[in-house]
Protein backbone atom coordinates (compact mmCIF):
# COMPACT_ATOMS: atom_id res chain seq x y z
CA UNK A 1 0.00 0.00 0.00
CA UNK A 2 1.50 3.86 -0.97
CA UNK A 3 1.92 5.61 2.31
CA UNK A 4 0.27 8.91 1.85
CA UNK A 5 2.43 12.21 2.03
CA UNK A 6 2.02 12.38 5.50
CA UNK A 7 4.20 9.33 5.74
CA UNK A 8 6.97 10.69 3.81
CA UNK A 9 10.82 9.78 5.01
CA UNK A 10 12.54 13.56 5.81
CA UNK A 11 15.93 14.72 4.99
CA UNK A 12 17.40 12.33 2.59
CA UNK A 13 17.56 11.08 -1.33
CA UNK A 14 16.63 7.71 -2.62
CA UNK A 15 18.39 4.92 -1.50
CA UNK A 16 20.10 7.29 1.26
CA UNK A 17 21.67 9.72 -1.50
CA UNK A 18 22.90 13.00 -0.40
CA UNK A 19 20.40 15.94 -0.78
CA UNK A 20 22.68 17.97 -2.32
CA UNK A 21 21.87 19.30 -6.21
CA UNK A 22 24.02 21.87 -8.01
CA UNK A 23 22.83 25.61 -8.25
CA UNK A 24 23.06 28.35 -10.12
CA UNK A 25 25.98 30.74 -9.59
CA UNK A 26 25.43 34.61 -10.05
CA UNK A 27 22.82 36.71 -11.43
CA UNK A 28 19.74 35.20 -13.70
CA UNK A 29 17.37 36.75 -15.31
CA UNK A 30 14.74 38.11 -12.45
CA UNK A 31 11.78 36.61 -14.23
CA UNK A 32 13.20 33.60 -13.87
CA UNK A 33 9.62 31.14 -12.50
CA UNK A 34 11.54 27.60 -10.78
CA UNK A 35 8.46 25.74 -11.23
CA UNK A 36 8.42 22.59 -13.81
CA UNK A 37 5.71 20.74 -13.73
CA UNK A 38 4.43 17.33 -12.50
CA UNK A 39 6.99 14.65 -12.06
CA UNK A 40 9.87 13.06 -13.49
CA UNK A 41 11.41 9.12 -13.54
CA UNK A 42 14.60 8.65 -12.56
CA UNK A 43 16.83 5.53 -11.49
CA UNK A 44 13.44 3.44 -9.82
CA UNK A 45 12.14 6.48 -8.22
CA UNK A 46 9.73 9.82 -8.99
CA UNK A 47 10.66 13.38 -8.45
CA UNK A 48 8.25 16.06 -8.01
CA UNK A 49 8.60 19.77 -8.71
CA UNK A 50 7.76 20.27 -4.34
CA UNK A 51 11.03 18.55 -3.02
CA UNK A 52 9.02 15.05 -2.56
CA UNK A 53 10.01 12.07 -4.23
CA UNK A 54 8.48 8.35 -4.38
CA UNK A 55 10.39 5.52 -4.60
CA UNK A 56 8.76 2.40 -6.39
CA UNK A 57 11.26 -0.04 -4.76
CA UNK A 58 10.38 1.29 -1.43
CA UNK A 59 6.85 2.15 -2.15
CA UNK A 60 7.16 5.33 0.17
CA UNK A 61 7.75 9.03 -0.22
CA UNK A 62 10.56 10.88 0.88
CA UNK A 63 11.56 14.35 0.74
CA UNK A 64 14.68 15.74 -1.64
CA UNK A 65 16.74 19.56 -1.16
CA UNK A 66 14.78 21.47 -4.36
CA UNK A 67 17.81 22.57 -6.88
CA UNK A 68 15.26 25.68 -6.86
CA UNK A 69 13.31 28.19 -4.59
CA UNK A 70 10.07 28.49 -5.43
CA UNK A 71 8.42 32.28 -5.49
CA UNK A 72 4.60 30.91 -5.03
CA UNK A 73 3.28 34.43 -4.88
CA UNK A 74 4.95 35.70 -8.29
CA UNK A 75 3.80 32.21 -10.05
CA UNK A 76 -0.24 32.99 -8.89
CA UNK A 77 0.26 37.13 -9.09
CA UNK A 78 1.00 36.76 -13.03
CA UNK A 79 -1.84 38.30 -15.31
CA UNK A 80 -0.69 36.10 -17.99
CA UNK A 81 -2.79 32.12 -19.11
CA UNK A 82 -1.91 29.31 -17.28
CA UNK A 83 0.11 26.93 -19.36
CA UNK A 84 -0.66 22.77 -18.18
CA UNK A 85 1.84 20.63 -19.79
CA UNK A 86 1.80 16.63 -20.30
CA UNK A 87 3.34 14.17 -17.38
CA UNK A 88 6.15 12.10 -18.09
CA UNK A 89 5.16 8.33 -19.11
CA UNK A 90 6.58 5.81 -17.28
CA UNK A 91 8.69 3.24 -18.78
CA UNK A 92 7.55 -0.03 -19.63
CA UNK A 93 6.87 -2.28 -16.31
CA UNK A 94 7.48 0.44 -14.08
CA UNK A 95 4.48 1.45 -11.89
CA UNK A 96 2.84 4.67 -12.56
CA UNK A 97 3.31 7.34 -9.91
CA UNK A 98 1.24 8.31 -6.99
CA UNK A 99 -0.34 11.67 -7.45
CA UNK A 100 1.50 14.22 -5.76
CA UNK A 101 0.91 16.62 -3.07
CA UNK A 102 -1.69 18.94 -3.16
CA UNK A 103 -0.44 22.42 -4.97
CA UNK A 104 -3.26 24.07 -3.67
CA UNK A 105 -3.51 25.98 -6.95
CA UNK A 106 -3.99 25.47 -10.98
CA UNK A 107 -5.40 21.99 -11.05
CA UNK A 108 -5.24 20.65 -14.72
CA UNK A 109 -8.56 20.03 -16.33
CA UNK A 110 -9.39 16.98 -16.18
CA UNK A 111 -10.60 16.67 -20.12
CA UNK A 112 -7.10 17.01 -21.15
CA UNK A 113 -6.54 13.16 -20.02
CA UNK A 114 -7.09 11.71 -23.45
CA UNK A 115 -4.72 14.11 -25.45
CA UNK A 116 -1.30 13.64 -23.04
CA UNK A 117 0.10 12.61 -26.25
CA UNK A 118 -1.35 15.40 -28.56
CA UNK A 119 0.33 18.08 -30.19
CA UNK A 120 -2.16 20.64 -28.94
CA UNK A 121 -2.57 19.09 -24.91
CA UNK A 122 -0.40 22.49 -23.80
CA UNK A 123 -3.13 25.00 -25.79
CA UNK A 124 -5.96 22.88 -24.97
CA UNK A 125 -5.07 22.87 -21.08
CA UNK A 126 -5.27 26.91 -21.66
CA UNK A 127 -8.36 26.97 -23.79
CA UNK A 128 -10.14 24.68 -21.02
CA UNK A 129 -8.47 26.54 -18.07
CA UNK A 130 -9.85 29.82 -19.86
CA UNK A 131 -13.36 27.61 -20.30
CA UNK A 132 -13.50 29.48 -24.00
CA UNK A 133 -13.01 26.94 -26.34
CA UNK A 134 -15.78 27.36 -29.37
CA UNK A 135 -18.55 25.04 -30.19
CA UNK A 136 -16.43 24.10 -33.25
CA UNK A 137 -13.88 23.88 -31.23
CA UNK A 138 -15.63 21.03 -28.85
CA UNK A 139 -17.24 19.20 -31.64
CA UNK A 140 -13.38 19.05 -33.88
CA UNK A 141 -11.97 17.15 -30.21
CA UNK A 142 -15.39 15.01 -29.43
CA UNK A 143 -14.91 13.89 -33.41
CA UNK A 144 -10.90 13.29 -33.21
CA UNK A 145 -11.12 11.38 -30.08
CA UNK A 146 -14.21 9.48 -31.20
CA UNK A 147 -12.55 8.10 -35.03
CA UNK A 148 -9.20 7.62 -32.52
CA UNK A 149 -11.56 5.34 -30.28
CA UNK A 150 -13.45 3.47 -33.47
CA UNK A 151 -9.52 2.60 -34.91
CA UNK A 152 -8.23 1.36 -31.45
CA UNK A 153 -10.94 -0.76 -30.46
CA UNK A 154 -10.58 -2.85 -34.27
CA UNK A 155 -6.87 -2.73 -33.52
CA UNK A 156 -7.41 -4.00 -30.31
CA UNK A 157 -10.08 -7.01 -31.26
CA UNK A 158 -7.58 -8.15 -34.30
CA UNK A 159 -4.60 -8.16 -31.91
CA UNK A 160 -6.58 -10.25 -29.57
CA UNK A 161 -8.19 -12.76 -32.30
CA UNK A 162 -5.16 -13.39 -33.68
CA UNK A 163 -2.99 -14.08 -30.00
CA UNK A 164 -3.28 -18.10 -30.38
CA UNK A 165 -2.31 -18.14 -34.31
CA UNK A 166 1.27 -19.21 -35.29
CA UNK A 167 3.45 -16.12 -35.48
CA UNK A 168 3.71 -16.41 -39.29
CA UNK A 169 0.25 -15.88 -40.19
CA UNK A 170 -0.68 -13.28 -37.13
CA UNK A 171 2.01 -10.99 -38.71
CA UNK A 172 0.26 -11.81 -41.81
CA UNK A 173 -2.77 -10.55 -40.36
CA UNK A 174 -1.63 -7.74 -38.53
CA UNK A 175 0.39 -6.21 -41.68
CA UNK A 176 -2.97 -6.49 -43.55
CA UNK A 177 -4.77 -4.44 -40.96
CA UNK A 178 -2.11 -2.02 -41.04
CA UNK A 179 -2.18 -1.14 -44.45
CA UNK A 180 -5.90 -1.10 -43.58
CA UNK A 181 -5.88 1.80 -40.79
CA UNK A 182 -2.72 3.69 -41.60
CA UNK A 183 -3.79 6.11 -43.86
CA UNK A 184 -6.90 7.31 -42.18
CA UNK A 185 -4.44 7.44 -38.69
CA UNK A 186 -2.13 9.54 -40.68
CA UNK A 187 -5.16 11.85 -41.45
CA UNK A 188 -6.30 12.11 -37.16
CA UNK A 189 -2.46 12.96 -36.89
CA UNK A 190 -3.20 15.75 -39.91
CA UNK A 191 -5.54 17.08 -38.06
CA UNK A 192 -4.21 16.94 -34.43
CA UNK A 193 -1.21 18.95 -35.81
CA UNK A 194 -3.81 21.83 -37.15
CA UNK A 195 -5.99 21.67 -34.05
CA UNK A 196 -2.32 22.63 -32.42
CA UNK A 197 -2.23 26.03 -34.47
CA UNK A 198 -6.35 26.56 -34.18
CA UNK A 199 -6.26 26.69 -30.32
CA UNK A 200 -3.94 29.69 -30.01
CA UNK A 201 -5.34 33.03 -30.65
CA UNK A 202 -5.54 35.04 -33.70
CA UNK A 203 -6.97 38.13 -35.30
CA UNK A 204 -8.06 41.03 -33.17
CA UNK A 205 -8.49 38.63 -30.00
CA UNK A 206 -4.79 37.57 -30.18
CA UNK A 207 -3.97 41.15 -31.12
CA UNK A 208 -4.95 42.61 -27.65
CA UNK A 209 -4.47 40.12 -25.40
CA UNK A 210 -2.21 37.75 -27.09
CA UNK A 211 -2.21 34.26 -29.01
CA UNK A 212 -1.58 32.02 -25.84
CA UNK A 213 1.53 31.10 -27.49
CA UNK A 214 4.12 30.42 -23.70
CA UNK A 215 7.02 32.48 -25.69
CA UNK A 216 4.58 35.82 -25.96
CA UNK A 217 6.48 37.96 -24.25
CA UNK A 218 9.39 36.53 -23.31
CA UNK A 219 12.58 38.91 -22.36
CA UNK A 220 15.41 36.33 -21.77
CA UNK A 221 16.60 34.38 -25.20
CA UNK A 222 18.99 31.44 -24.43
CA UNK A 223 22.95 32.58 -24.30
CA UNK A 224 22.21 35.79 -24.05
CA UNK A 225 22.37 38.30 -21.45
CA UNK A 226 21.90 36.53 -17.57
CA UNK A 227 22.03 33.40 -19.93
CA UNK A 228 25.58 33.68 -21.52
CA UNK A 229 27.27 31.75 -19.67
CA UNK A 230 27.89 27.73 -19.96
CA UNK A 231 25.05 25.74 -20.85
CA UNK A 232 25.21 23.25 -18.11
CA UNK A 233 24.52 26.64 -15.97
CA UNK A 234 21.57 27.30 -17.51
CA UNK A 235 19.64 23.70 -18.37
CA UNK A 236 16.43 24.79 -16.66
CA UNK A 237 15.77 27.89 -19.05
CA UNK A 238 16.85 25.21 -21.91
CA UNK A 239 14.50 22.47 -20.62
CA UNK A 240 11.63 25.55 -20.85
CA UNK A 241 12.42 26.01 -24.22
CA UNK A 242 12.54 22.56 -25.44
CA UNK A 243 9.35 22.05 -23.87
CA UNK A 244 7.25 24.75 -24.67
CA UNK A 245 8.13 24.40 -29.07
CA UNK A 246 6.78 20.50 -29.00
CA UNK A 247 3.32 22.36 -28.70
CA UNK A 248 4.23 26.53 -29.79
CA UNK A 249 7.09 26.27 -32.46
CA UNK A 250 6.18 26.53 -35.85
CA UNK A 251 8.34 25.16 -38.49
CA UNK A 252 8.57 21.72 -36.78
CA UNK A 253 7.18 18.56 -38.47
CA UNK A 254 5.01 16.22 -36.28
CA UNK A 255 7.91 13.12 -35.78
CA UNK A 256 10.19 16.34 -34.40
CA UNK A 257 8.12 17.29 -32.10
CA UNK A 258 7.44 13.91 -31.00
CA UNK A 259 11.29 13.40 -30.65
CA UNK A 260 10.98 16.69 -28.55
CA UNK A 261 9.13 15.33 -25.67
CA UNK A 262 12.10 12.96 -25.23
CA UNK A 263 14.95 15.96 -25.29
CA UNK A 264 12.76 17.21 -22.75
CA UNK A 265 12.61 14.67 -20.36
CA UNK A 266 16.03 14.02 -20.32
CA UNK A 267 16.45 17.55 -20.00
CA UNK A 268 14.06 17.75 -16.91
CA UNK A 269 16.71 15.06 -15.54
CA UNK A 270 19.84 16.82 -16.46
CA UNK A 271 18.63 19.97 -14.79
CA UNK A 272 17.10 18.98 -11.74
CA UNK A 273 18.01 15.67 -10.73
CA UNK A 274 19.95 15.55 -7.23
CA UNK A 275 24.30 15.52 -7.68
CA UNK A 276 23.94 12.12 -6.39
CA UNK A 277 22.41 10.07 -8.78
CA UNK A 278 24.09 9.19 -12.05
CA UNK A 279 23.27 11.34 -15.38
CA UNK A 280 22.71 8.31 -17.41
CA UNK A 281 20.57 5.06 -16.74
CA UNK A 282 22.32 2.64 -18.78
CA UNK A 283 19.56 -0.41 -18.63
CA UNK A 284 16.78 2.66 -20.19
CA UNK A 285 16.48 2.44 -23.55
CA UNK A 286 14.22 5.37 -25.22
CA UNK A 287 12.84 3.30 -28.23
CA UNK A 288 10.10 3.48 -30.36
CA UNK A 289 7.01 4.78 -29.75
CA UNK A 290 8.52 8.26 -29.16
CA UNK A 291 8.63 8.65 -25.27
CA UNK A 292 8.24 4.85 -24.79
CA UNK A 293 11.22 3.54 -22.62
CA UNK A 294 12.08 -0.18 -22.26
CA UNK A 295 14.69 -2.12 -19.72
CA UNK A 296 17.11 -3.96 -21.18
CA UNK A 297 19.12 -7.11 -19.43
CA UNK A 298 22.70 -6.28 -18.91
CA UNK A 299 23.25 -9.49 -20.77
CA UNK A 300 22.64 -9.08 -24.13
CA UNK A 301 23.07 -11.12 -27.55
CA UNK A 302 25.84 -9.77 -29.50
CA UNK A 303 23.77 -9.30 -32.66
CA UNK A 304 21.44 -7.72 -30.34
CA UNK A 305 23.40 -5.89 -28.39
CA UNK A 306 25.51 -4.50 -31.65
CA UNK A 307 21.56 -3.55 -33.11
CA UNK A 308 20.78 -1.55 -30.20
CA UNK A 309 23.43 0.43 -29.81
CA UNK A 310 22.91 1.68 -33.80
CA UNK A 311 19.52 2.50 -33.12
CA UNK A 312 20.54 4.46 -29.78
CA UNK A 313 23.52 6.52 -31.54
CA UNK A 314 21.26 7.29 -34.76
CA UNK A 315 18.07 8.67 -32.10
CA UNK A 316 20.61 10.48 -29.72
CA UNK A 317 22.36 12.00 -32.87
CA UNK A 318 19.16 13.41 -33.85
CA UNK A 319 18.13 14.72 -30.59
CA UNK A 320 21.03 16.00 -30.42
CA UNK A 321 20.55 17.93 -33.24
CA UNK A 322 17.61 19.13 -32.88
CA UNK A 323 18.08 20.57 -29.57
CA UNK A 324 21.21 22.20 -30.60
CA UNK A 325 18.94 23.82 -33.54
CA UNK A 326 16.38 25.46 -30.89
CA UNK A 327 19.08 26.57 -28.62
CA UNK A 328 21.02 28.36 -31.40
CA UNK A 329 17.35 29.87 -33.13
CA UNK A 330 15.91 31.14 -29.98
CA UNK A 331 18.14 34.39 -30.71
CA UNK A 332 16.44 34.36 -33.87
CA UNK A 333 13.04 36.64 -35.40
CA UNK A 334 9.93 34.55 -35.08
CA UNK A 335 9.67 34.25 -39.16
CA UNK A 336 13.68 33.22 -39.04
CA UNK A 337 13.59 30.35 -36.78
CA UNK A 338 10.15 29.53 -38.11
CA UNK A 339 11.93 28.96 -41.69
CA UNK A 340 14.92 27.80 -40.31
CA UNK A 341 13.59 24.64 -38.09
CA UNK A 342 11.43 24.04 -41.40
CA UNK A 343 14.33 23.49 -44.01
CA UNK A 344 15.86 21.84 -40.96
CA UNK A 345 12.91 19.55 -40.48
CA UNK A 346 12.80 18.26 -44.22
CA UNK A 347 16.77 17.19 -43.90
CA UNK A 348 15.93 15.40 -40.84
CA UNK A 349 12.69 13.63 -42.02
CA UNK A 350 14.91 10.57 -43.85
CA UNK A 351 16.86 9.48 -40.55
CA UNK A 352 13.46 10.06 -38.79
CA UNK A 353 11.53 7.70 -40.89
CA UNK A 354 14.55 4.96 -40.55
CA UNK A 355 14.55 4.77 -36.96
CA UNK A 356 11.34 3.14 -37.10
CA UNK A 357 12.69 0.91 -39.49
CA UNK A 358 15.21 -0.24 -37.10
CA UNK A 359 13.02 -0.48 -33.79
CA UNK A 360 10.93 -3.20 -35.94
CA UNK A 361 13.92 -4.85 -37.03
CA UNK A 362 14.89 -4.80 -33.19
CA UNK A 363 11.18 -6.19 -32.80
CA UNK A 364 12.33 -8.95 -34.28
CA UNK A 365 15.11 -9.82 -32.13
CA UNK A 366 14.07 -8.78 -28.74
CA UNK A 367 13.07 -11.67 -26.52
CA UNK A 368 10.97 -11.37 -23.22
CA UNK A 369 14.74 -12.13 -21.36
CA UNK A 370 15.96 -9.42 -22.61
CA UNK A 371 13.65 -7.26 -21.09
CA UNK A 372 13.57 -6.37 -17.09
CA UNK A 373 10.34 -5.16 -15.71
CA UNK A 374 7.91 -5.29 -12.55
CA UNK A 375 7.78 -8.93 -11.68
CA UNK A 376 4.27 -10.58 -13.51
CA UNK A 377 3.23 -11.64 -9.92
CA UNK A 378 3.05 -8.23 -8.45
CA UNK A 379 -0.46 -7.59 -7.90
CA UNK A 380 -1.85 -4.45 -9.82
CA UNK A 381 -5.19 -2.77 -10.42
CA UNK A 382 -7.36 -4.39 -13.37
CA UNK A 383 -6.92 -0.52 -15.70
CA UNK A 384 -3.05 -0.69 -15.12
CA UNK A 385 -2.72 -4.49 -16.05
CA UNK A 386 -5.25 -3.69 -19.31
CA UNK A 387 -2.88 -0.18 -19.69
CA UNK A 388 0.74 -2.61 -19.54
CA UNK A 389 -0.14 -4.78 -22.04
CA UNK A 390 -1.38 -2.37 -24.48
CA UNK A 391 1.92 -0.45 -23.44
CA UNK A 392 3.62 -3.81 -24.19
CA UNK A 393 2.17 -4.08 -28.03
CA UNK A 394 2.39 -0.28 -28.91
CA UNK A 395 6.23 -0.80 -28.59
CA UNK A 396 7.08 -4.47 -28.79
CA UNK A 397 4.31 -6.17 -31.16
CA UNK A 398 5.55 -7.28 -34.71
CA UNK A 399 3.41 -6.34 -37.58
CA UNK A 400 2.19 -2.97 -36.71
CA UNK A 401 2.63 0.40 -38.58
CA UNK A 402 4.24 3.16 -36.46
CA UNK A 403 0.78 5.06 -36.75
CA UNK A 404 -0.85 1.96 -35.04
CA UNK A 405 2.09 2.01 -32.21
CA UNK A 406 1.22 5.31 -31.45
CA UNK A 407 -2.76 5.31 -31.48
CA UNK A 408 -2.26 2.41 -29.01
CA UNK A 409 0.26 3.87 -27.00
CA UNK A 410 -2.06 6.93 -26.61
CA UNK A 411 -4.54 4.48 -24.98
CA UNK A 412 -1.84 2.98 -23.13
CA UNK A 413 -1.04 6.46 -20.99
CA UNK A 414 -4.56 7.35 -20.88
CA UNK A 415 -5.40 4.06 -19.32
CA UNK A 416 -2.71 4.41 -16.78
CA UNK A 417 -4.53 7.54 -15.26
CA UNK A 418 -0.65 9.33 -14.95
CA UNK A 419 -1.34 12.40 -12.68
CA UNK A 420 -1.78 15.65 -14.76
CA UNK A 421 1.02 18.27 -14.02
CA UNK A 422 -0.84 21.88 -12.42
CA UNK A 423 -0.73 24.36 -14.41
CA UNK A 424 1.89 27.45 -14.77
CA UNK A 425 1.88 30.91 -14.66
CA UNK A 426 4.80 32.93 -15.95
CA UNK A 427 5.58 36.40 -14.57
CA UNK A 428 7.38 38.04 -17.70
Amino acid sequence: MVPLPSQREAHSGPGGASPHFHRFHGALPPSFNSYWGGCYYWNGSYYYWDGDYYSTDRQRFGRYQRRFPVDSESEVASNRAVFFFPPVPPPLGTPPPPGSPETGRNEAPAELSPFINDPFYAPLGTRLQARDLSKKQLQQLDLLRQKKTELREELRSEIQWTKDSPAAIRLSDLEKLSRKQTPSIRQLETEAEQLRADLLYHGLVGMFWGSGDWNEGRPWMLGQGGLNRPRRETLAYEFKVVRAAIFYQEGLSPAQRRLLREVAMELQVEAFRPTATTLSDESLLAFQPETARIRLSPALRPELATKLAAFKKQKDALKSELRGALYRLDVATSSQRTKALREFATVQAPQLESLDVLAEELRGLLRPEDLLGRSASEPQPKEVGEAENEYHDAVLLPGLSPEQRRLLYDDAMEKLSLPLPAGESVSW
